[in-house]
């Protein structure tokens, strides 16, 4: 029995076969998890919950100075980190004077005494300092305060208005806020800087014409302060909101992303994005990120800079999450509260499955988010982990946890090293890790129809002594989080639709993971191409190990317009690939057009170190954005040829 077969080790707990509801006549799907065995990827395997479990806050927040039994239960009880602050670098600027010998710059010793003070006011906070080990922000400017032209300084001293002058004092500024107020006796130093927050969409909403290429430069310059001053801070960019690069047949890519690596992407670590869903816009429309359009957004970009660069830069993703247009103007409701939900556990597995190119993920969950308070509709911000306890009655009451905290409390005990685990289904994410004695599966749906889980008796090997069971999921009007112990003459489970479902299982002695696997992405030699009907469009993907075990998936990034056919005939290395029936997430009717990633298993038997891919459309349009094998093979020496 090979490690990689779609069937269980002799050692481990359970084979689980789902039956998709909506359909009577389904095939059935299966999903596999094999405790014993690590997966690696770019030798990382553990899971990094300061990466991947925070919140969009930081516990110096003015949200938290009275809610220390809350940070107390996020950060003891849920082990949640705080993952971005894009508020004091902002503001400070706003308090600054001008520099009278250095026209557009700040006055180094009123900022000094500014920061000074910011790092007593720091370490004054002992309550909040108490957090300090789960706070871990990502530092972000706000286009209004840095970009020149976006605001006028008017500082409370009443000295002479100015403006920023330059990208370098900008960065300059940045630099200097960096070593003067963030220290080891205050707030924490930061790790990452994303020198402006969603620039093309604020600098435009703000009524101020700017190019995208003077958006880069400036990046591309400011950072040379950066560098200069801190370079033990990782900086990026452009964190850009809603990156659509496959409109108007792929020409947003060419004007945004493309320039922006093309620009900067030789000094910078790290690409910066936002993504989110739309789950209802227009009224009743629907756009979603989740699923294989996020993957193809994700592929592509990583693609040109792999070509580029040798090597693909790693992704930050610093606001990820679900828009709320149709819910606008509304008040708190706990429906809106599931839009998030459903939208945050999705992307973050999805996060979870490129862990090695992720340095960290915050999901758009701010605190109580007071800033954010509609004055003339009288309503509270949308987006909250903290509400009043009245509400949506009223805006009054004590401050309480809004349903956001269950997504915290559904990966609550989390941890340890990431084992092998697949579905046959591509609604069906699935992560697993073992960690000791206790073992944890995480399915989550992306379907909107409920899926069944159909639990064989268990197999011989060891077996748990118990399995609890948690459930996130919308149920009439509220969202659901349920825990229980599993019986062991239940028969089956169910997922709901576009839910999560978690298996705790303990074992009476720890699990030894006796095998282990890695996982390698490689890219095409070559990227985009036009879809032309009939013609083989040629991929070269070379320098992949050979090994007499193990797995591929061949990936092909499309964007084609709708009525198009999204299945064309892949041909790999001479010998032709089944595509499965349908592709990863909901429906993208309602997108301009289809954007996403076609996901092809590829028996092992097929594999070179040098493949060649054959692909051929029957019908003319679109264009076909990155290619890429990803490589699955037992880490060890012994059958390698």
């Amino acid at each position: 029995m090979t490690l990689l077969r779609d069937s269980f080790t002799a050692a481990v707990y359970v084979l689980v076969t789902l039956l998709l509801c909506k359909t009577v006549d389904a095939q059935n799907a299966t999903i596999t998890v094999d405790f014993k065995t690590t997966l690696e990827t770019n030798g990382l395997s553990k899971l990094d919950r300061r990466k991947f479990i925070n919140v969009h806050s930081s516990v110096f927040d003015a949200d938290w100075k009275n809610e220390l039994e809350k940070l107390k239960y996020l950060t003891d009880d849920l082990d949640v980190y705080f993952g971005r602050d894009t508020g004091e670098v902002s503001w400070l600027l706003s308090q600054m004077r001008e520099d009278t010998k250095r026209p557009g710059f700040v006055e180094f010793n009123l900022l000094q005494d500014y920061c000074q003070k910011l790092q007593l006011q720091h370490v004054g906070r002992q309550g909040l300092r108490n957090f300090i080990d789960h706070e871990d922000p990502v530092v972000a400017a706000q286009p209004v305060a840095i970009w020149p032209e976006c605001t006028t300084i008017k500082p409370p001293d009443q000295s002479r208005p100015w403006k920023i002058g330059s990208p370098e004092a900008a960065g300059e500024y940045i630099a200097y806020w960096l070593n003067m107020a963030r220290s080891i006796e205050g707030a924490p130093r930061p790790r990452f800087v994303e020198l402006l927050n969603e620039p093309l969409y604020e600098i435009e909403r703000g009524g101020i014409k700017a190019t995208a290429q003077e958006v880069f430069e400036f990046h591309r310059r400011a950072a040379t302060q950066l560098r200069a001053y801190c370079p033990d801070v990782k900086w990026g960019g452009y964190t850009c909101a809603f990156p659509d690069i496959e409109t108007e047949d792929f020409k947003n890519w060419e004007q945004t992303w493309k320039q922006f690596i093309d620009i900067v992407g030789e000094d910078i670590d790290f690409y910066s994005l936002h993504l989110y869903d739309f789950p209802g816009v227009n009224f009743g429309q629907q756009m979603f990120r989740k699923g294989c359009q996020l993957e193809a957004t994700l592929d592509t970009i990583e693609h040109y800079s792999a070509l580029k660069f040798g090597k693909p830069k790693p992704f930050l993703i610093s606001e990820y999450g679900s828009q709320l247009h149709d819910w606008y103007e509304q008040p708190w409701s706990s429906q809106r509260d599931w839009l998030c939900i459903k939208a945050i556990n999705s992307m973050m597995m999805q996060f979870m499955s490129r862990h090695d190119q992720i340095v960290k993920a915050v999901p758009f969950v701010p605190g109580l988010a007071e800033w954010g308070f509609d004055q003339k509709l009288k309503l509270p911000y949308h987006w909250r982990l903290l509400k009043r306890a009245n509400e949506p009655a009223n805006y009054s009451g004590d401050v309480v946890f809004t349903d956001q905290i269950k997504i915290y409390e559904f990966w609550q005990h989390v941890k340890g090293s990431r084992v092998v685990t697949s579905s046959t289904d591509g609604q069906l994410l699935t992560e697993a890790f073992v960690d000791g004695h206790q073992a944890f599966l995480i399915i989550n749906n992306l379907s909107t129809e409920p899926v069944t889980l159909d639990v064989p008796a268990l197999r011989r090997g060891i077996k748990p002594t118990k399995v609890f069971v948690k459930h996130l999921y919308f149920h009439e009007g509220k969202v659901q989080l349920d825990g229980r112990y599993f019986e062991a003459g239940s028969k089956s489970l169910v997922v709901g639709p576009e839910a999560s479902l978690q298996l705790i299982c303990d074992f009476e002695k720890p699990l030894v993971r006796s095998n282990r696997v890695q996982e390698k992405k490689h890219f095409a030699t070559t990227q985009f191409a036009e879809i032309v009907k009939g013609v083989r469009t040629k991929y070269a993907i070379k320098g992949v190990k050979m090994h007499k075990e193990g797995a591929g998936t061949l990936r092909i990034a499309i964007g084609r317009d709708h009525g198009l056919v999204l299945q064309p005939h892949v041909i790999f290395n001479g010998n032709a690939l089944a595509l499965p029936d349908t592709y990863r997430g909901p429906a993208q009717k309602d997108r301009p057009l289809f954007f996403g990633v076609l996901e092809i298993p590829v028996p092992n038997r097929f594999i070179k170190k040098s493949n060649i891919i054959e692909v051929q459309f029957p019908d003319n349009g679109g264009k076909i954005s990155a290619v890429s094998l990803v490589r699955r093979t037992p880490a060890t020496t012994a059958g390698q040829e």
